[in-house]
């Protein structure tokens, strides 16, 4: 009897412990656990843009339950934009203030004729010579060179027909060995500029720029740059050569 009794509990025992086992690692019952977290990279910024991106990763572990973790990442990223431009607009002989600096366009002339230091030149043939005098000052507190790096620009010049022109050098010019009478009297004489010029606080100076253009156009504007700092407005000067 008691054999019997033992025997009885030795099944009721295997049979719990196959039920337990046949659930542990049977078809099993699927459950979803949501784990969500923030991660936030931030950067010295001047505008914000925050941008989020959602991550899904499924796990699955050796007992018959899948965990699906899903991650939220937010991201800051700065930018600095591009400084915009701002224009000065003048007529010959009007003073214009930049920063250092006070310039103006003293003059405009047109000559197929020039004198440079005691030497005389022609404009190639076809062309004309137009010579543009300036006016310069320092009016900052250390020396500076009007022209030099992150300073003006040199002058470009636009005609009537919209097209551009840079400074030329003598040496686009023909030299004239020996003078004509008529080269004599209609020869306009030129100071050229020197770009390389340094000003000292509250001193100036004047000079020529020398441009070729085509006979038929005429000179109509011109332009100069100033941007000392990437990070600060582009000063563009855009001066009338005629009064309106």
């Amino acid at each position: 009897m008691r054999s019997t009794i033992v025997t009885a509990i030795v099944v009721i025992i295997v049979l719990v412990v196959g039920i337990v086992v046949g659930y542990g690692f049977g078809s099993g019952k699927t459950t979803t656990i949501t784990v969500t977290s923030s991660t936030t990279v931030t950067y010295l910024i001047t505008h914000t843009i925050t941008e989020t991106k959602i991550l899904t990763s499924t796990v699955t572990t050796y007992i018959p339950y899948t965990i699906t973790t899903t991650i939220t990442e937010t991201k800051t990223i700065t930018y600095s934009p591009t400084p915009i431009s701002k224009v000065i607009e003048a007529v010959i002989g009007q003073l214009i203030s930049v920063d250092p600096w006070r310039v103006s366009v003293l003059s405009v002339r047109e000559a197929t004729y020039v004198k440079i230091s005691e030497s005389y030149y022609q404009a190639p043939q076809g062309m004309k010579v137009v010579i543009i005098k300036m006016y310069v000052e320092n009016v900052g507190s250390d020396v500076r060179s009007p022209f030099g790096f992150a300073e003006l620009s040199t002058p470009i010049l636009v005609t009537d027909v919209n097209k551009s022109y840079d400074t030329v050098g003598i040496y686009k010019l023909d030299w004239i060995l020996t003078p004509t009478q008529e080269v004599l009297e209609k020869a306009v004489k030129c100071n050229i500029l020197d770009t390389l010029t340094k000003l000292a606080p509250g001193t100036y100076i004047e000079g020529d720029f020398i441009y070729l253009i085509p006979q038929e156009e005429k000179p109509v504007k011109l332009y100069m740059t100033y941007w000392p700092n990437p990070f600060q407005p582009k000063i563009t000067i855009m001066i009338y050569l005629k009064r309106p």
